[in-house]
């Protein structure tokens, strides 16, 4: 048990160097905005695909649901159901909102 008990207090013992947290913070803060970029120009492809089925007027509401949905599963396979039909449903609203959308 001891053993354990040295290492553990080395790990906890050792510090991040000064001249390493400047990198760090950059490399997050690159890492971050990326992230970002990906995450808007996601989302403006949903908003297209939902204008593009809006426009297609042989679709019910639930059919456009599902062929936006399936996009979004497309592009965003990580996403769970429940988040894809928030965010769809955010989209559309905000669209309908800003008058894009019927």
């Amino acid at each position: 048990m001891k053993l354990f008990q040295k290492m553990y207090d080395w790990i906890e013992s050792w510090t991040t160097p000064d001249w390493l947290k400047p990198i760090l913070q950059f490399l997050n803060d690159v890492i971050m905005s990326i992230a970002m970029q990906i995450g808007r120009e996601t989302i403006d492809k949903i908003k297209q695909k939902i204008i593009e089925v809006d426009n297609n007027v042989d679709l019910s509401g639930e059919e456009k649901f599902k062929v936006v949905a399936a996009y979004v599963v497309e592009i965003a396979p990580t996403l769970s159901k429940k988040y894809i039909n928030l965010l769809v449903e955010t989209l559309v609203n905000k669209l309908k909102d800003e008058n894009i959308i019927n």
